[in-house]
């Protein structure tokens, strides 16, 4: 933000001045009387600035003040939902049966089952689509009817027979089984059962020829709307998601203690589940950190995981964040209902409490912009005796450091070698509780606020940098490492403010006076 500073000029002083003309014998003179001048002093605000935590916490989405009153940061994020119907399918099923035909074969009765996936043992499911096939390769001159039974299909429009062409192939179908009801095979639960009784019925005019006959039912995209059994393992993978993360640029260069995220997972299908998860954080180096974790998900209820190690994640200082993972629906051994629009979906929150422990770092603050008035330019350009740079600092974080505060001529130099005027001041550290070292279940707390100030003599050429309408400044602040493990509250504050105070040579203008004659 900017910061608009106008000197205010000491008015000019014109004296009344009487000058008594005094008649001499033979002569006339007229006295000149010097202009007044003096010295004085007067200040130039530059910065002043308190930079609270509470202030900080609304500025900043993901900061909180926690349940412990210490200040925080949040990380949330949501799981997409997902519907299991689009798990709750088969791949196409055949079931292939032969049988020898030869001139004395008149009948015969098979029985055949297709095999459903391992994955479920079935008492009852609901089909929501599907198709089912039938064909026949009959390699013979003889033709055969082939009578269907589908003993564990109901509600469904079957065909009762198809007919084995004589040297030749057919598929009949596809037939509609939407709607229908299995009951599968209660000694196999995963084959869905039919019977075929086989008659000749004709034979061709050519050739007197014998063989195998091949009749297959094919089941082809299945889609149930409702499965009831055991389910063993089905594997659902969790949507990918992707997290753009805006950690605070404060927080780079703090580790923080052990922390552990929340994964949340409202299981909405009658089902056991078992959540494997990962989180890769990827920082602006392109440098990767993973972390995993998991656990039980019950049916038909909503499910807190606890995803311990999380602050590896956080002290990577992560610029993305991907969540990805998977659930395997059933145990294999109790029994539940899964239905198509069951669904599954959740979300994960960490809590991070600014409880940490610090190494030497520095932070650089976003370059800012201060404007002078006319007036001031004008002070420091033409009746400048001399000038210091004031900085005056209370700080009330558990931080000690040292700070450069740097004025310059344009943004880009300010934090290059081309910077106009770079002063150091050492920031002391808040008061805390002497003899502690802080751990992360007993973190040392501010109780006083430090208080640093410092008088800088200003050169004739760092004071042309003032001599503009508008300069540039910023802070480089060098932390030094914690006692330990130590802890912000939502009071703590650094104030910092810079001003010159200068001392000027003033001097009140002549007036222009007309020339008078003589006697």
């Amino acid at each position: 933000m900017k910061q608009q500073y106008k000197f205010i000029q000491i008015g000019r002083l014109f004296p009344i001045l009487t000058v008594c003309a005094i008649a001499l014998i033979a002569s006339c003179t007229l006295f000149d009387l010097s202009a007044p001048t003096w010295d004085t002093h007067f200040t130039v605000p530059l910065i002043n600035k308190t930079y609270t935590m509470n202030k900080f916490i609304e500025d900043e989405d993901n900061l909180i003040v926690g349940g412990d009153g210490l200040v925080a940061y949040t990380l949330t994020g949501e799981i997409e939902p997902f519907e299991l119907g689009g798990h709750l399918r088969t791949d196409n099923l055949e079931s292939h049966l032969f049988f020898f035909v030869d001139q004395n074969f008149t009948t015969n009765t098979q029985s055949g089952a297709v095999k459903l996936s391992e994955q479920y043992k079935i008492t009852e499911a609901i089909i929501k689509e599907g198709s089912l096939y039938i064909e026949t390769h009959n390699p013979t001159r003889y033709e055969i009817e082939s009578s269907f039974t589908f003993e564990d299909f109901q509600n469904a429009s079957l065909p009762s027979s198809v007919m084995a062409i004589p040297d030749n192939s057919a598929e009949y179908g596809p037939y509609d089984i939407a709607g229908a009801v299995v009951y599968p095979d209660p000694s196999d639960s995963v084959s869905i059962r039919y019977q075929i009784r086989n008659e000749k019925v004709g034979e061709g005019s050519n050739g007197d020829y014998s063989g195998n006959i091949e009749v297959v039912v094919r089941i082809e995209n299945v889609v149930f709307e409702q499965v009831s059994g055991v389910l063993n393992q089905v594997t659902v993978p969790l949507d990918t998601v992707d997290t753009e993360l805006n950690l605070p640029e404060q927080l780079e260069g703090i580790e923080f203690g052990p922390l552990t995220l929340q994964l949340t997972i409202d299981n909405g299908a009658d089902v056991h589940a078992e959540a494997d998860i990962q989180f890769d954080a990827i920082n602006k180096a392109g440098e990767s950190e993973t972390i995993t974790g998991g656990g039980s998900v019950e049916g038909n209820s909503i499910n807190t995981l606890d995803i311990d190690g999380f602050e590896a994640i956080i002290n990577h200082f992560p610029q993305q964040l991907y969540f990805y993972g998977s659930l395997s629906l059933g145990d294999g051994k109790n029994p539940s209902v899964v239905r198509y629009d069951d669904v599954i979906q959740g979300s994960y929150f960490a809590e991070v409490p600014l409880v940490f422990r610090l190494d030497d770092y520095m932070n650089e603050t976003e370059p800012d912009t201060i404007d002078l008035g006319q007036d001031a330019q004008d002070a420091f350009r033409d009746n400048m005796l001399e000038a210091h740079l004031m900085i005056e600092a209370f700080n009330h974080l558990p931080l000690g450091a040292t700070v450069e505060i740097i004025f310059s001529r344009s943004k880009e130099s300010v934090y290059n070698q081309n910077a106009d005027v770079v002063k150091v001041l050492r920031l002391n550290p808040g008061e805390t509780p002497q003899g502690q070292e802080g751990t992360i279940d007993n973190p040392v707390p501010v109780i006083g606020s430090g208080e640093s100030i410092i008088d800088f003599g200003l050169t004739k050429d760092e004071l042309e940098v003032f001599e503009r309408d508008q300069i540039f400044f910023g802070t480089r602040i060098s932390f030094d490492a914690t006692p330990g493990f130590v802890q912000v509250s939502p009071e703590d504050y650094i104030t910092l403010r810079s001003w010159i105070d200068a001392a000027i040579h003033m001097k009140v203008p002549e007036e222009d006076e007309e020339q008078g004659g003589g006697a």
